[in-house]
């Protein structure tokens, strides 16, 4: 979590001594200004990073999840989408209910700005990885054939398709590295919150809300 703090005498500085003593008055008023430019501030940041999921436009849905409160006593801007804070701070992410993660390449179609799951991409077939390590096998477009041999001769099977693409990378886990560019600088949003007090002091010029 980032924190930002404003120095309101500096912020309303040219609007006087007046002005800042009716804007402080009205604490959760400020609080609320400050929020919502921030909020702006990171929308505007996290919309720029939508060059970097083109297909499934992830990080457009990240920035309309933005979402602040405020009060007399503070104002909190959350990010609320799934997955935005392992971008920021990194991390290890684990398979739950699951054996393994199934990573989508870019072969996977996209419905509704998602990668399809694996159960909805039709016939997969699984290709162990044999050098051992995190990534446990792929799964790639498959085809279903008859077992002409052994104990379950007769029954069909997914076998890999013939130049069948590769759909899905299967691992223990993934670890990953924090990005801090996704969000503005602690100097930026700092500006931010500061030109957002400037602002709703100027409001109170002349006894004017």
């Amino acid at each position: 979590m980032l924190s930002v703090h404003v120095n309101v005498d500096e912020a309303g500085a040219l609007s006087g001594i007046a002005a800042i003593m009716a804007a402080v008055s009205d604490r959760a008023g400020l609080h609320e200004a400050m929020a919502d430019r921030v909020t702006e501030q990171v929308r505007d940041h996290l919309r720029a990073l939508d060059s970097r999921s083109p297909n499934t436009h992830w990080w457009s849905r990240v920035a309309e999840s933005v979402r602040n409160t405020s009060s007399a006593e503070q104002a909190e801007v959350a990010i609320t989408y799934r997955g935005a804070a392992l971008r920021y701070y990194g991390g290890t992410v684990e398979p739950v209910n699951v054996k393994n993660l199934a990573l989508p390449t870019e072969n996977v179609p996209v419905r509704d700005n998602t990668r399809l799951a694996p159960r909805e991409a039709g016939i997969l077939a699984f290709i162990p990885n044999r050098k051992g390590g995190d990534t446990t096998g792929y799964l790639v477009e498959g085809e279903m054939r008859q077992t002409k041999r052994g104990k379950n001769k007769g029954m069909e099977r997914a076998v890999p398709k013939k130049g069948g693409a590769l759909m899905y990378i299967l691992r223990k886990k993934t670890t990953h590295q924090p990005d801090p560019t996704v969000l503005p600088t602690l100097a930026e949003l700092t500006q931010a919150a500061s030109e957002a007090a400037a602002d709703y002091i100027s409001s109170f010029e002349g006894g004017v809300v």
